[in-house]
C-alpha cells in the first residue's frame, strides 16, 4: 500500500512477484487500489497483475514454498557457469510467454552478435507455431535500414527482439511488454598498463538493469525477467563506469594543456575530475603524445600539438592530415582520416552463415593488397560511383555496407577540409588540387599512416611478429595481412586483446625505409651513417646521405609547422619528388602491390540533392563552405588563432651508448642503398651536407616539378548528355519545353545527369508519390502535373533520351496506385512553374494487394510501390502492372458507372 501510495512502480512488482496479496484492505477499509488512484502509470499496473494473475507465477500458489525456492536457486547457480548464457531458459521463457497468448512484444538483451545468433538458432528449434512470431535483431554494426521494421506494426504476429544494450536507452519500442535480461554486456575497455584494447563481456550496472526494465511497458504494464540472482544485483556497480575510466586519454591530454590554467601539469588537472583516471593512464598518454610529436619533454604543446588541438578528431588522425598537405596526398588522406574517425563501415550480415561471404565480398574490394587501410579508399570511390550511376543501395546491399555511415564519412571529410582551411594549412583562396601532386603515390600515402600510428609498428622477429611493448603478436584473422608471410613492418591502428593472443588490427606492410624516412620524433645521429629513432628504433646507413635526407625531410616539415602559407621553393618540391621515387623503388624491391586509381580525385556527390558537380571549382568552395563559422563553428574548434611559435629549441642530446638487444637494429641491404644511388647525389664540395643533397636533387634527379595526381572537372562540357552511341548532344538543340510556350528556363534549370541510372529499357517508367490525393484527381481532369524538383529533372533527362516516359500514380498512406499517365511535354505557368502537360492511360484506383507480387529490381527487389517519388521501375515489371490494370478495367467495363479509362 504504501508502494502504491508513493508510485513505486519497481517495488510493487516485486512484491507481486513474491506472492503479496492485492486483496487485503487496512483498518479504514482501503485496499492498494484506493492508495493508487493518484497516478494513473500506478494504477494501470496493479490492474494488469491482477488481470494476469494465472500467468505470473506468484509463490503461495506454488507447490514450493521460499525455502524451496531459494535451495533450486543455490543449485541452479552451482550448476550454471555465470559466465555462460543460458540459451535454454531464454527460450523457455519466450516459449511460455508465446503460449499462454499474452499479447505485446517480446525484447531479449544480449551481449554481441555471436550471441544473438545462437539465441536465433535456438529459436528456430523451439516447437511454435510458424507465422503467429517474427524475429527482429538490434545491433550497432548491422543493417539499420533492415532494423528500422521493428517499429512497425505487425497484423496478429508477436515481435521476438534480440538486441545488444542499443535498446537500453537509444531507442524505444512501443509495443514492448515482455523483457528478458541476460545482465551483461560487451564494452571496449583500454588496459594503459599492457597498452591494449579488448572488447570484454562483463556484467551490466544496477543503473542500466533499471533501464532494461523500463523497456517493458513504455505504454502498458509489462514484465521483466531478470536472469540472475538478487545477490548478483545487489553486487553490481550502482552505475556505469565512467568513459574516462575505460578509453585511451590522448585526446584529453591534448585539450588539457589548451584549457588548463598555465602552469598546472596534465596529470594535476585530470586527477581533480569527479572520477579520475590512473596514474599510468595519464602517463602512458602523455608519452603517446610525446611519440607523436605534440607535447615536448616538459609536456608543452609544440607546434604541431597546437594544430591538432583545434582539429576535431584524434591526435594521430589529425597529424596524418596535416602530413597529407605537407607531402601533396591531400584527398586520400583526407578520406583515410574521416573513415578511420568514424565505426567500420561494414555491417554484420542478418545470418550468421553469411559471415563467410561477407568476408569474401570484404576480400574482394582489397585484392591482392598487402593492406586493410586501402579497403577504406575504395570502398569511398566504389560508393561514390555507385551513387553517381543511381546503385548505392544495390552497392551496398552486395556489400554488406553502412550507407548512413559512408554518408557521415562523406560530411567528416568535408568537415575536416574546412577545419584545415581554417587553419590556414590548406589556403582559403587556393583549389585543393595543388595539394594532391602526389595523391597517386600509394607507398607516399602508406608512410603518412606510419607517422600518424607511429610507434604502432611490428618487425619480423624469429618467426613472428614484435612490437615496442610485446615480443609476439599475431595479426587479426580478417586483415589482408593475415594470409600472406610477413617479411616487412607492419603499420597497426591498435592492438586488441583476444581471449589470451595479442592481435594486431588495421595493418598495412610498409618497407624499412619508409619507417626509417618518415617515423619517430626524438632523431639520434650518433654517427654519421646511424640514426636512432625515439630511443628503440636504430638504423644504420653504408652512406652519410641518407641521414642527411631524413635531416631534411625535418627541416620541411618544421619550416610548414612554423609558416602554413609556406611556399614551396623548387628545392621543396625536388625533395618531396625524392621522397615519392624512393618509396615506389622500395615498395617494388619488396614486391607490394599497389592498388589500381587510388589518387583519383573523388567526385563530389551531395547525397540530400544529388547532385554531381560539373567542376572541381564546385568542389573547392563546397569544401571550403565551413570556413565561414570562424572560430569556434563546424570549421574548426577555434580555441586560439594559427600558432606562429619558433618550434621547440633542438633538444641535448646525451652520448650515444650504442644498441640495446632489445633495439630492431636494421642495416640497409643492397636494393635500399640502390634506391638512394639513384639520386647520383654529387660529393663535389659544398657549403654543407643539407646543400649538397639538394643539390644533387636539382642537378640529377628531375628539372621540372612531376605532374601527378592532376584532377580535370568531373564534366567540361556543362549542358552535354551522353547519347547511347557514346557522343554528346548540345542541350541547346533538344527540345525539352513545348513549343511556343515562351519558357526561358532552359539549360539553366539542367543538372548533371550522371547521377541517374543508365537503364537500358526502351519506355521509362517513374513512381509518382503525391501527398494528397486532391491533386491526383485535380491532375485527372486538368491533364496537367508539377512534379518535385529532382523527380523533374530525372524526367527532362530521360525525355531528351527520346524515350517515352509514363508516370505511375500512388499516394501516400493509400494503399493503391491512382492510375498511370503518359507524360508529353512540359511548358511554363504565367506565374512561372515549370508545368508538365500528361495523357492518362489509366485512371482508376488498383489496390496494392493486387500487386503484391511485382518486385522492382532497380529499388533492391521491394515491392513496386514501396519506393520514393521518382524511382525509376524495370520495364518488363511496369508492363505487368498495364496488364493487371487492363484486366481490371475490362472487369468493371459492365458494371454501372464504371468509370471507363
Amino acid at each position: 500500500m504504501i508502494a502504491a501510495y508513493l508510485g513505486d512502480k519497481e517495488f510493487i512488482t516485486r512484491l507481486c512477484n513474491m506472492g503479496a496479496n492485492m486483496d487485503l484492505a487496512d483498518k479504514m477499509g482501503k485496499s492498494v487500489f484506493d492508495y493508487a488512484q493518484d497516478s494513473t502509470e500506478t494504477m494501470r499496473l496493479l490492474e494488469y497483475i491482477k488481470n494476469s494473475k494465472e500467468h505470473i507465477p506468484e509463490m503461495q500458489n506454488s507447490k514450493y514454498d521460499v525455502k524451496e525456492a531459494m535451495e533450486l536457486l543455490q543449485l541452479y547457480d552451482k550448476t550454471t557457469s555465470d559466465d555462460c548464457i543460458d540459451y535454454d531458459l531464454i527460450v523457455k521463457i519466450i516459449q511460455n510467454i508465446h503460449t499462454t497468448n499474452q499479447e505485446g512484444g517480446i525484447l531479449v538483451f544480449l551481449p554481441g552478435y555471436d550471441e544473438i545468433m545462437l539465441c536465433n538458432d535456438r529459436l528456430a528449434t523451439v516447437p511454435m507455431q510458424e507465422g503467429t512470431y517474427k524475429v527482429y535483431f538490434l545491433h550497432g554494426s548491422m543493417n539499420m535500414k533492415t532494423q528500422q521494421d521493428v517499429f512497425k506494426k505487425t497484423n496478429g504476429q508477436r515481435k521476438i527482439i534480440l538486441s545488444t544494450n542499443i535498446a537500453e536507452t537509444s531507442i524505444t519500442i512501443d509495443d514492448v511488454v515482455f523483457v528478458v535480461d541476460t545482465g551483461k554486456a560487451k564494452e571496449k575497455c583500454y588496459d594503459s598498463y599492457n597498452k591494449v584494447s579488448s572488447l570484454q563481456t562483463h556484467w551490466i550496472s544496477q543503473a542500466c538493469a533499471k533501464q532494461r526494465m523500463g523497456r517493458a511497458g513504455r505504454t502498458r504494464p509489462g514484465l521483466c525477467f531478470r536472469l540472475y540472482s538478487q545477490q548478483r544485483y545487489e553486487s553490481m556497480e550502482e552505475e556505469r563506469v565512467p568513459e574516462i575510466l575505460r578509453v585511451s586519454l590522448e585526446e584529453l591530454c591534448l585539450h588539457t594543456k589548451v584549457l588548463a590554467p598555465e602552469g598546472t601539469s596534465i596529470h594535476s588537472f585530470l586527477t581533480s575530475a569527479p572520477d579520475p583516471p590512473s596514474a599510468n593512464s595519464i602517463k602512458v598518454a602523455i608519452e603517446n603524445l610525446q611519440f607523436l610529436g605534440a607535447l615536448d619533454k616538459e609536456e608543452d604543446l609544440t607546434s604541431l600539438g597546437e594544430y591538432l588541438a583545434q582539429l576535431s578528431i584524434e591526435p594521430h588522425l589529425g597529424k596524418m592530415l596535416l602530413y597529407g598537405v605537407i607531402f601533396r596526398c591531400l584527398d586520400p588522406v583526407l578520406t583515410l582520416a574521416a573513415a578511420m574517425a568514424h565505426k567500420d563501415p561494414f555491417q554484420l550480415p542478418p545470418q550468421a552463415n553469411l559471415k563467410t561471404h561477407a568476408a569474401e565480398k570484404r576480400k574482394e574490394l582489397i585484392q591482392d593488397i598487402t593492406s586493410d587501410h586501402v579497403l577504406y579508399l575504395q570502398v569511398f570511390k566504389k560508393w561514390q560511383e555507385s551513387c553517381c550511376n543511381g546503385r548505392v543501395h544495390a552497392f551496398c546491399n552486395q556489400y554488406y555496407i553502412s550507407h548512413p555511415t559512408m554518408n557521415s564519412i562523406l560530411e567528416t571529410r568535408s568537415q575536416l577540409l574546412g577545419q584545415l582551411r581554417s587553419i590556414r594549412f590548406v589556403h582559403q583562396s587556393s583549389s585543393v588540387e595543388q595539394y594532391n601532386r602526389h595523391a597517386d603515390c600509394w607507398p607516399l600515402i602508406k608512410a603518412i599512416i606510419c607517422t600518424g600510428c607511429y610507434p604502432n609498428l611490428a618487425f619480423p622477429l624469429k618467426n613472428s611478429l614484435a612490437t615496442r611493448t610485446e615480443k609476439k603478436v599475431n595479426v587479426q584473422a580478417s586483415s589482408a595481412c593475415n594470409s600472406k608471410t610477413i617479411s616487412t613492418w607492419l603499420v597497426f591502428d591498435e592492438m586488441i586483446k583476444h581471449r589470451n593472443h595479442l592481435l594486431i588490427r588495421g595493418n598495412s606492410a610498409v618497407t624499412t625505409m619508409t619507417v626509417a624516412l618518415m617515423c619517430g620524433n626524438d632523431i639520434i645521429t650518433p654517427t654519421a651513417t646511424t640514426l636512432s629513432i625515439d630511443d628503440w628504433l636504430e638504423f644504420e646507413f653504408p652512406k652519410p646521405v641518407y641521414v642527411t635526407f631524413r635531416q631534411s625531410l625535418e627541416h620541411l616539415i618544421n619550416s610548414v609547422l612554423i609558416d602554413p602559407p609556406h611556399n614551396y621553393t623548387s628545392f621543396d618540391n625536388m625533395l618531396v619528388d625524392t621522397l615519392r621515387n624512393i618509396l615506389d623503388a622500395e615498395e617494388i624491391e619488396a614486391d607490394l602491390k599497389v592498388p589500381e586509381s587510388v589518387g583519383r580525385r573523388p567526385k563530389f556527390f551531395c547525397p540530400q540533392t544529388g547532385v554531381v558537380s560539373p567542376s572541381a571549382e564546385h568542389w573547392r568552395e563546397r569544401n571550403g563552405r565551413h570556413v565561414r563559422g570562424g572560430r569556434g563553428g563546424r570549421g574548426g574548434r577555434g580555441v586560439y588563432p594559427p600558432p606562429h611559435l619558433q618550434r621547440y629549441p633542438p633538444k641535448q642530446h646525451q652520448q650515444y651508448r650504442g644498441p640495446e638487444s632489445d633495439k630492431p637494429s636494421t642495416s640497409y641491404s643492397r636494393p635500399m642503398c640502390n634506391s638512394m644511388d639513384a639520386l647520383q647525389i654529387s660529393s663535389a664540395s659544398l657549403p654543407s651536407p643539407s646543400d649538397r643533397l639538394l643539390n644533387g636533387i636539382v642537378g640529377n634527379n628531375c628539372s621540372t616539378p612531376r605532374e601527378t595526381g592532376s584532377s580535370r572537372s568531373v564534366g567540361q562540357n556543362n549542358w552535354s548528355v551522353s547519347s547511347e552511341a557514346g557522343s554528346s548532344r548540345s542541350v541547346a538543340q533538344n527540345n525539352w519545353w513545348s513549343a511556343g510556350s515562351g519558357s526561358s528556363a532552359g539549360p539553366s534549370r539542367y543538372y548533371s545527369p550522371e547521377r541517374f541510372g543508365d537503364y537500358q529499357d526502351d519506355n521509362i517508367f517513374i513512381l509518382i508519390k503525391p501527398k494528397q490525393r486532391k491533386n491526383v484527381e485535380i491532375a485527372q481532369w486538368s491533364l496537367k502535373w508539377i512534379f518535385a524538383p529532382q523527380t523533374e529533372k530525372k524526367i527532362l533527362y530521360y525525355s531528351s533520351l527520346r524515350k517515352p516516359v509514363y508516370l505511375v500514380f500512388t499516394v501516400y498512406n493509400t494503399f493503391a496506385f491512382q492510375g498511370v499517365a503518359r507524360y508529353l511535354n512540359i511548358f511554363s505557368e504565367p506565374s512561372g512553374k515549370p508545368t508538365a502537360q500528361i495523357e492518362w492511360i489509366y485512371k482508376m484506383d488498383l489496390p496494392h494487394l493486387n500487386v503484391r507480387h511485382l518486385r522492382n529490381p532497380y529499388n533492391d527487389s521491394k515491392p513496386i510501390f514501396d519506393g520514393l517519388d521518382g524511382q525509376v521501375i524495370k520495364e518488363d515489371v511496369a508492363e505487368e502492372l498495364m496488364r493487371i490494370y487492363q484486366g481490371a478495367v475490362q472487369s468493371v467495363a459492365t458494371l454501372p458507372n464504371s468509370s471507363r479509362c
